[in-house]
């Protein structure tokens, strides 16, 4: 459970490889304004931070309920 309120980063681990930032930021444009998207390549993972908890608490509340996303791991947590 993320208890950390001031955390606005989502985790995401388990997506093709050829995602490139310009592509996840437009996936996750659409749940608000991100400050960055950071991918590392190397172990497979991309970091995309909000503005505020609420946007990401919204990525998340919408991700459940879509099937596209059942293949996507997202993890609370963040830096």
């Amino acid at each position: 459970m993320d208890t950390d309120l001031t955390n606005t980063t989502v985790y995401i681990d388990n997506l093709d490889l050829g995602v490139a930032e310009e592509g996840l930021r437009s996936i996750f444009l659409q749940f608000g304004q991100i400050v960055y998207v950071k991918i590392l390549a190397a172990k497979g993972c991309r970091f995309v931070q909000f503005v505020n908890r609420k946007l990401k608490s919204g990525v998340f509340a919408h991700l459940r309920s879509n099937l596209w996303s059942k293949s996507m791991k997202f993890i609370k947590g963040g830096i």
